[in-house]
């Protein structure tokens, strides 16, 4: 049973993630977009400061500016996910196509890295969103990765504001986790997440 306050998110894909053929590479995966999440929300944390050399963790030789959010974002998950050779495709709304990665990885990472960037010009939330597929042994195409939504192998979002939080499903259920700062790692806070029962009018009582 989740255990809201005690379950990190590592925990929560142990004990969670479907046995299968892909059940420990999706663990893993979703381990490091945790991570890239964590690093994209240091970093809208800082705000216009990612603006100012050094602050970006980039080099400015020649006195461009630093790349705006939304560009480090995606850079960030990109680099994030590739070097273990888990995945073998990536899409991004920053990018045109899909970026196929060298490796013997099977799984393909479908995600927005700064949705609603234009909020930060006025300090509001954005958000992350991703998506994790499976792709088959033999195909390496575009169209194996444009996939029924049915058959992800998870999805969730981040929403960077006072506190960033991420939301997760691998098919068992919706459950949502905030960033504790102080230990460097999310924690179950929001089990279960379900839609409230809507009321039905009934137009006989009319």
């Amino acid at each position: 049973m989740l255990n809201p306050g005690y379950t990190t998110i590592s925990k929560f894909l142990i004990q969670q993630v479907p046995e299968g053929p892909h059940g420990r590479e999706l663990a893993a995966l979703l381990v490091d977009v945790a991570a890239v999440i964590k690093a994209i929300s240091a970093a809208v944390g800082k705000g216009p400061l990612v603006g100012l050399a050094g602050l970006a963790g980039t080099d400015n030789v020649q006195g461009e500016s630093q790349k705006k959010l939304d560009v480090l974002a995606d850079e960030l998950f990109t680099r994030g996910v590739e070097w273990s050779g888990l995945v073998v495709a990536l899409a991004s709304g920053r990018r045109e196509g899909v970026h196929f990665v060298e490796g013997h990885g099977r799984l393909a990472l479908v995600f927005d890295p700064l949705d609603g960037s234009n909020n930060l010009d006025v300090n509001l939330p954005v958000g992350s969103i991703f998506s994790v597929l499976a792709l088959p042994e033999t195909s390496r195409t575009t169209e194996a990765v444009l996939q029924q939504g049915s058959r992800q192998l998870a999805a969730g979002y981040a929403v960077y504001g006072p506190s960033t939080q991420v939301v997760i499903t691998v098919g068992r259920g919706v459950h949502g986790f905030t960033l504790d700062r102080e230990i460097g790692n999310f924690v179950l806070t929001h089990p279960d997440i379900r839609v409230p029962d809507i009321y039905v009018f009934d137009d006989s009582l009319a």
